[in-house]
């Protein structure tokens, strides 16, 4: 069975195609039957550093998501969490997780948002990384503890031919994504 709740959150600096990509994890959380909880300026949120719970987390049913993937920027927001690498700071996110009841998170960003994935990976979260761009070789990435690479677009196209197509090819890749991550449970 799958998760009943996962969490999803974008990190780093603004980037295009994040918003697709969090409408991505919510039609195919809805698809299995999940609930979704968007965390708000990426590792920030997921620390708690707000008064209100409201200003770090939401509830994201796919109703709200559907029309999001045109919007400019990030719907969650997003912002650098320096404080991530500490690891006493990254036990406490964990913690914050299984409070929430969330089960395993997909995180939206670059090099350090897949670092700051991997260190709770390796804390016992399940977790994936949509990474849109890393400085880094592959190879590299996998020494570090990268399992799976997924490709958005499976075959090189002009833009004009892949752009119509970027959001079925997103949701195809998520859906795989999150059968990754029920099999990482």
């Amino acid at each position: 069975s799958f998760m009943r709740r996962i969490g999803v959150l974008t990190s780093g600096g603004d980037a295009p195609g994040m918003n697709a990509a969090v409408m991505a994890v919510a039609k195919a959380a809805r698809h299995h039957g999940m609930s979704l909880i968007g965390i708000k300026r990426g590792y920030n949120g997921l620390l708690r550093t707000r008064n209100r719970m409201q200003d770090d987390l939401i509830e994201m049913p796919l109703d709200l998501v559907l029309d999001i993937a045109d919007n400019p920027g990030t719907y969650l927001r997003t912002a650098r969490c320096l404080e991530f690498m500490d690891p006493a700071v990254q036990k406490q996110a964990v913690n914050n997780l299984r409070a929430l009841g969330i089960e395993g998170l997909v995180c939206i960003g670059g090099d350090g948002t897949y670092k700051g994935a991997l260190a709770l990976h390796n804390l016992g979260v399940p977790v994936i990384a949509l990474v849109g761009g890393s400085e880094g070789e592959l190879a590299a990435l996998h020494s570090e503890g990268l399992t799976a690479v997924f490709s958005i677009n499976r075959l090189p196209q002009p833009l004009e031919k892949s752009g119509p197509r970027a959001a079925e090819n997103l949701e195809h890749t998520m859906d795989n994504v999150l059968r990754l991550l029920e099999v990482g449970k």
